[in-house]
């Protein structure tokens, strides 16, 4: 199978390596921090629009690549996953890094490099933030399946491919029909172990 994975907040603890940052930035936008723990995504959580989510990320992006907390057992299961005969393609949103400029070619080195720094191998990696959808490059590459915490992600690919929702307290309460949650990365192993059953 060729799987599909996204990095922030499924590579990476996004919450646990911005958290104290964008409840400065929530204050700071609105006066206070409304943290919603029934929200269906990080800007819901933090009690902020789409577009100052999108602002916080132009801003603080660069201090985030630089210092991402990477899950421990994700670099384990990619590599066991690798070894069992899987092709593993990365695919990111992450600001700037789909640019053709030296801001794109900065953020594209941050990306590789702490992927090689974490020990994560992997056999392609897509950036599309240029165009801020993934769903050309899973139909133009025959991932068969994809791993996001982002729920317009997964509300895009899963008519497409099977999509695994990497659980996070900001997408706790985001429900539809089939959907596969794994809490760690060993459960993501889990999924797709019994999706390669069915595919055989």
């Amino acid at each position: 199978m060729i799987i599909g994975v996204d990095i922030d907040g499924v590579l990476t603890d996004l919450l646990k390596s911005i958290k104290k940052e964008y409840k400065k930035f929530a204050k700071l936008k609105n006066g206070n921090v409304a943290i919603n723990k029934k929200a269906k995504s990080l800007s819901e959580y933090f009690g902020v629009s789409r577009e100052q989510d999108d602002e916080f990320f132009k801003n603080y992006n660069w201090i985030y690549a630089e210092n991402a907390k990477y899950y421990k057992s994700a670099k384990k299961y990619i590599n066991l996953l690798r070894s069992e005969g899987h092709k593993v393609y990365i695919v990111t949103a992450r600001a700037y890094a789909g640019e053709d400029n030296e801001l794109g070619e900065r953020m594209r080195y941050l990306v590789e490099s702490s992927l090689k720094n974490e020990g994560i191998c992997y056999d392609k990696i897509f950036y599309t933030s240029k165009f801020k959808n993934k769903l050309p490059v899973i139909e133009e590459n025959g991932i068969d399946v994809f791993i996001d915490d982002a729920y317009w992600n997964i509300e895009a690919l899963s008519s497409i491919v099977p999509v695994i929702c990497y659980s996070q307290v900001y997408n706790s309460t985001y429900y539809r029909e089939n959907l596969m949650r794994a809490k760690n990365w060993k459960e993501v192993y889990k999924h797709i172990k019994n999706l390669n059953k069915e595919v055989v």
